[in-house]
């Protein structure tokens, strides 16, 4: 008897979520690296969770005010604690007015799509992301604090943010803290942004995103002026997709004091009726490590190889692939052969 009423309250409480307006969802990744090399000219072989979430949102019945609760319950690969990555609750009491509290890790405002996320749509363990390059295109932001997105007419937003987190003085968080963006979507032509920022450093930035005018291309190119380090940052990210085959790149430039900063991925890619086999070029004289950009030197070019095969699976996502680098440029080769699997729900 207290099975059956168990049973009952779960679908009680299934009946009341969905005529709450409210959404569940999560996912479960697992990797494992079949083999690679390890220290002491060894193999080695290993495995673990990454990014397994689980996530709710929810609005009422007139679509003004709602919030999104997402939490990652097994660390990432690296073996880190369960923590909140998206936790923020919104007001929309016009069509014009939408305002904001909370965190997103998924960032918000993004302009640098075709030339981070894009050009993989996640790594899952097979490939290298670059999350760095919200550094060249500007808008990415995934600070507690709140926001106030105005959109007075069709095409243009205004977006307002602040970050809050510890207590300081009003009047350094609206010197160091504060974002401003002004977007203009117009058909046919594409998206125009103007993005500045007081957040860790003083920058202004400049992107615009194609409209599909060319059948099967897309590309976003722009920069920005750090204003703090007086340091010109600029990225083109081009994709092209046919019927079998297609195209993605990506070029991330600076100067610095004495040599050029750049970084280019070139990724060919072949459609079949199981998946699609990706085949990404990077070279380099910089490397992601501990959060930023490391320079290689002046004379030292990293590279990787890195073909893949992603297989869509009703929703979900099966990928192996093989990593050949070099990424600092020293003459060491590294390698790995990795698997990932990736189930929604």
């Amino acid at each position: 008897m207290k099975k059956i009423i168990a049973i009952l309250v779960v679908f009680a409480m299934v009946a009341t979520v969905a005529f709450a307006e409210t959404s569940i969802s999560g996912s479960v990744e697992v990797r494992w690296q079949i083999a690679g090399n390890g220290a002491n000219d060894t193999v080695v072989t290993g495995g673990g969770f990454s990014n397994s979430s689980i996530q709710f949102s929810t609005s009422n019945d007139e679509g003004t005010y709602g919030g999104t609760y997402k939490m990652v319950p097994q660390g990432h690969w690296s073996g880190t604690a369960a923590y909140t990555d998206r936790a923020f609750a919104w007001w929309q009491p016009i069509p014009q007015i939408k305002f904001y509290l909370g965190q997103d890790g998924d960032g918000m405002f993004n302009t640098a799509n075709l030339i981070r996320w894009g050009h993989h749509r996640m790594d899952r363990g097979i490939a290298v992301e670059d999350w760095d390059a919200q550094n060249y295109l500007l808008g990415n932001w995934d600070s507690f604090g709140m926001a106030l997105m105005i959109y007075p007419i069709e095409g243009l937003a205004i977006n307002f943010a602040m970050n809050l987190g510890a207590n300081a003085e009003i009047g350094s968080v609206f010197e160091n803290r504060i974002q401003v963006q002004v977007s203009y979507s117009l058909d046919g032509v594409g998206n125009f942004f103007v993005t500045y920022k007081s957040m860790d450093d003083d920058a202004i930035g400049l992107t615009y995103q194609s409209a599909g005018f060319v059948d099967g291309l897309s590309f976003e190119v722009g920069g920005n002026y750090n204003l703090t380090r007086e340091v010109i940052y600029a990225a083109l990210g081009v994709h092209y997709n046919a019927d079998m085959w297609g195209i993605r790149s990506r070029f991330q430039m600076r100067p610095n004091d004495t040599y050029f900063i750049f970084k280019a991925d070139i990724m060919p890619f072949i459609n079949f009726d199981f998946g699609t086999l990706f085949i990404n070029f990077r070279v380099a004289n910089v490397h992601h490590a501990s959060g930023s950009e490391v320079l290689n030197g002046s004379d030292k070019i990293g590279f990787h190889i890195n073909p893949y095969l992603r297989m869509p699976m009703g929703g979900h996502d099966f990928r192996v692939g093989v990593m050949v680098e070099d990424r600092n440029g020293s003459g060491t080769i590294n390698w790995r052969v990795p698997v990932s699997m990736l189930v929604n729900f």
